[in-house]
């Protein structure tokens, strides 16, 4: 568990490299990994049981905090699932042939 928190610091630092023109930006990025890293290191150093009461412990102190978070995270999930096969062409996009009467000008009259 801990190494997917740290390689999620590592893509999160991999990102920032492509600012190296707008230097607060990639600074942004370089803290946001290195406090993944420091979660990481802390899931790594606490047993399965510590994590679970900690977490448990955080719902209880802010229950509509931890909703917002759950409910958060099944709608990304949702849309993670959803958009993983081929999406349906909506009907009013699909493509329909179009029949185009002649003109009345090029019409030949006996």
């Amino acid at each position: 568990m801990a190494r997917a928190v740290s390689d999620v610091a590592d893509v999160i630092r991999d990102n920032g490299k492509g600012f190296a023109k707008a230097p607060q930006v990639k600074a942004f990025f370089d803290s946001a990994a290195d406090g993944i890293n420091e979660l990481a290191d802390d899931i790594d150093r606490r047993t399965f049981p510590e994590l679970y009461d900690e977490v448990e412990a955080a719902i209880r102190r802010r229950p509509v905090v931890a909703l917002a978070t759950a409910a958060l995270a099944g709608f990304v999930l949702l849309r993670l699932v959803r958009d993983a096969g081929p999406r349906p062409v909506p009907r009013s996009h699909a493509v329909v042939p179009l029949v185009v009467p002649p003109a009345a000008s090029t019409r030949v009259r006996s």
